[in-house]
């Protein structure tokens, strides 16, 4: 996808002249426009976030780390998203800064800067000014280290752990995180990002969880992978209303899914 500096970036975005004003209305540019047709439009549309209430997990034993990360009340909100919405959202996307986690994007022709003060503001999410997380490649711990702490000594040869090898309290971190921080519909399978991530939470790490998400949406910007669903689709959309980016004529939200339990 090729993307415009910021002494390129067009006061009202290109729009296809033979389309009404429905849905992939808007882009920055043909290039934009081909890539919204070649790639976004072929990702999966399904909402997979969940609303998370860490409270009615009985005997959660990471609640009270929850508490002090700030990150309780940051997973509630997620409601209906809309799809074309957020591909247009994630089409139009310019003028990256990697270091400061910020972009600048065209919904439905608005031009709007999203960030990680973005995120922060929006789930109310505290910032942390040195994060321990991802730690040093010389600071990882080996692969042993990792599955005896997932596991609880049970296994520490595995290639990569499933749902059922972790033990109760990393499992219920393991639906928390693929509903809201990685939002993902295969609990079952733990990749190796996720295995390490739920290692670094479940050690009391600080991570700064608006860097994690901004960098999930920007890389799926950058590679996205396969016909995955697209990324934190409820939480874009709702980043967007609040910036009043108006619901067009024929966009229809998914519904969303009832909350996770324990």
């Amino acid at each position: 996808m090729s993307r415009a500096s910021s002494s390129q970036a067009l006061a009202k975005p290109w729009r296809r002249p033979s389309e009404s004003q429905v849905g992939f209305s808007y882009f920055v540019s043909k290039e934009a426009s081909n890539y919204c047709d070649d790639v976004l439009s072929k990702k999966g549309q399904d909402l997979i976030e969940r609303n998370v209430h860490i409270h009615d997990f009985k005997g959660f034993e990471m609640l009270e780390q929850f508490e002090q990360r700030g990150w309780v009340d940051a997973f509630l909100g997620y409601d209906d998203a809309y799809p074309e919405m957020v591909q247009e959202f994630l089409t139009n996307v310019i003028d990256i800064d990697l270091s400061l986690g910020s972009f600048t994007t065209y919904p439905h022709g608005m031009c709007m800067n999203f960030s990680v003060n973005s995120i922060h503001t929006m789930l109310n999410l505290p910032i942390v000014d040195n994060p321990q997380w991802p730690l040093a490649p010389s600071l990882m711990p080996s692969r042993c280290e990792v599955l005896r702490e997932l596991t609880r000594g049970v296994y520490t040869v595995l290639n990569l752990p499933n749902q059922g090898d972790l033990a109760s309290q990393y499992r219920i971190l393991n639906k928390i995180m693929t509903s809201v921080i990685s939002p993902s519909d295969n609990i079952s399978d733990v990749n190796k990002e996720r295995v390490l991530f739920l290692y670094g939470l479940g050690r009391g790490f600080s991570v700064d969880l608006a860097w994690v998400l901004w960098l999930e949406i920007y890389n799926y910007v950058k590679h996205p992978p396969g016909t995955v669903a697209l990324p934190h689709i409820s939480l874009l959309t709702r980043f967007m209303r609040s910036k009043l980016v108006p619901i067009l004529k024929g966009e229809k939200p998914i519904k969303r899914k009832s909350p996770i339990d324990n």
